[in-house]
């Protein structure tokens, strides 16, 4: 009865309470707000999961977003720079980026197989 008057705020909360308690219907709810929220999960917010819930958050929003980058393969240093100090990723607004355009990632050429003669 407790567990059905809780209503923890967040997915994080339900989730950690979810697996933490086994309340097994707050888990995947939890998991689905989680990967489909616009952010990613923080730093902070990771260190509060097992690895396998952060792993699979982030598999899944990786899969259900376009694969497309929006930014130069240059910037993602600086990002990833900006990530690690805690810092907002200053993006530079000399670089624009073309909706759709994917920068370094065109297809490669087939390579043509040589007959074998058999």
């Amino acid at each position: 009865m407790a567990i059905r008057c809780l209503k923890p705020p967040t997915p994080l909360q339900r989730l950690i309470l979810g697996r933490k308690y086994a309340i097994e219907q707050w888990i995947l709810p939890a998991l689905q707000e989680l990967c489909e929220r616009p952010l990613p999960l923080a730093p902070d917010e990771a260190h509060l999961l097992n690895i396998e819930d952060v792993a699979l958050v982030g598999s899944i929003r990786e899969s259900i977003r376009s694969h497309t980058l929006t930014v130069a393969p240059t910037e993602i240093m600086d990002c990833i720079d900006a990530s690690r100090n805690g810092e907002p990723w200053p993006r530079r607004p000399s670089m624009p980026v073309t909706p759709g355009f994917r920068f370094g990632l065109a297809a490669p050429t087939p390579t043509p197989v040589p007959a074998l003669g058999i």
